[in-house]
């Protein structure tokens, strides 16, 4: 788990902490699903993007870009030689 705290404020009130979180971020690892499936339950797959949705069903990344890129990959050569 990744946690990101943006925003953190003092406050002089006798009936609350010292220090309040007003924004944080909290991150899964997907790896960790086998472990923490009670957690990932709790995911809310309306405010994901419908193709990231459709792509991670198939186990694939989906990463979407402006512009009129086509296609973004690895491209893996292998070349062969044989000596004789």
């Amino acid at each position: 788990m990744f946690a990101k705290f943006k925003l953190l404020i003092r406050t002089w009130s006798a009936d609350l902490f010292p220090v309040v979180c007003m924004d944080a971020k909290l991150l899964f690892d997907d790896n960790a699903e086998f472990r923490q499936s009670e957690i990932f339950t709790l995911k809310d797959w309306s405010q994901e993007d419908a193709r990231e949705v459709e792509a991670g069903r198939a186990n694939l990344n989906y990463i979407g870009l402006d512009g009129s890129i086509g296609c973004l990959g690895k491209l893996q050569c292998t070349v062969h030689c044989c000596l004789f």
